[in-house]
């Protein structure tokens, strides 16, 4: 009956005497880890002199070159020896690189590769750092260029359609808008609501519309008028007598902000192609939608809103006129 092995000491003793290998071999072949170590005590007390160390060495590299290639990468395999300048094959396993691929080894290697919970710790909070400075920098910019984006795309969609609605409902200074309902309210559901269907339904692409006779700006204001969603997620609000405009280039911001800012959030348009008998005139008389101007205006174009100055500036906000700074 074999006898049971106490220790891994049992083991490679046991392994020697069986195979009539030398124990110091055996030792580094299967437990280089353990091998070194006792190696070198071995030569510290021992103190042997370098031609015995150098023998021994050789000894057990010849052992290593025929046992431990199945233990190293397919990579390390290749090339296990090579010529010195004496001409002659030397081995390049050694006791190191056993360890360095033995399954310990590998651990070890592993273990000192990661990161402690302290340096994950302090990564995350530099990230949160710079992602704080930087977010908001970058989410103005990107709706700055989404505002101005679709400020020109809306101006230019609603000018088309009063195009093609002059072609069956006459030229637009002609237009009444003024009519049998408007007289009584100019914010009435019918009064809206009929000149919105005639002059401009036919000829937008709208994805749903619907009258809401509460509809919110800000916490002070409340108008009546038509919400019209448009495809590109934007939202258009027309109010008195379907002539005044309000457009949200992010449709949500007209309904999930309590407090919204003229010339950021949504910007107002109007359609007063007769006139106005103000220095307003010379921006509205003949023409289509426009941007809203101020009854109040002086007829200086630095103190126009920022909608009518970004469309002056090719619908890009001037540095000095620009809400999302």
């Amino acid at each position: 009956m074999t006898r049971k092995l106490e220790s891994r000491k049992d083991l490679v003793n046991e392994k020697a005497t069986r195979h009539d290998i030398p124990r110091h071999c055996e030792v580094a072949s299967h437990f280089p880890h353990w091998a070194l170590h006792n190696s070198k005590r071995h030569c510290e007390e021992g103190k042997p002199n370098a031609a015995r160390r150098s023998n021994l060495w050789k000894e057990c590299e010849k052992l290593f070159r025929e046992h431990a290639p199945a233990l190293l990468p397919l990579s390390f395999r290749n090339n296990i020896s090579h010529t010195n300048h004496y001409g002659t094959s030397q081995s390049l396993i050694n006791v190191k690189h056993l360890f360095a691929y033995s399954p310990i080894g590998l651990f070890a290697l592993r273990k000192r590769a990661a990161f402690t919970l302290a340096e994950v710790l302090i990564t995350l909070a530099v990230i949160g750092i710079v992602a704080a400075m930087t977010i908001p920098t970058v989410m103005n910019k990107y709706n700055q260029i989404l505002a101005e984006t679709r400020l020109k795309l809306f101006y230019s969609t609603m000018n088309n359609a009063i195009a093609l609605s002059e072609i069956d409902n006459g030229y637009k200074t002609t237009w009444d808008f003024n009519n049998e309902f408007c007289k009584t309210d100019s914010y009435s559901e019918k009064c809206i609501t009929t000149n919105f269907e005639k002059f401009y339904k036919p000829y937008l692409k709208i994805s749903s519309y619907k009258f809401d006779k509460d509809f919110k700006v800000n916490s002070s204001k409340k108008y009546s008028g038509i919400l019209t969603y448009l495809p590109d997620g934007s939202l258009v609000v027309f109010t008195w007598r379907a002539q005044d405009i309000f457009f949200y280039p992010i449709a949500s911001n007209a309904l999930n902000k309590k407090h919204q800012i003229q010339d950021k959030d949504y910007f107002v348009f109007t359609i007063r192609p007769t006139g106005t008998d103000d220095l307003r005139d010379k921006y509205y008389k003949g023409k289509g939608m426009e941007p809203y101007i101020d009854s109040t205006w002086d007829g200086n174009d630095e103190t126009l809103r920022c909608s009518k100055r970004a469309q002056l500036n090719g619908w890009k906000f001037p540095d000095d006129c620009n809400p999302f700074k």
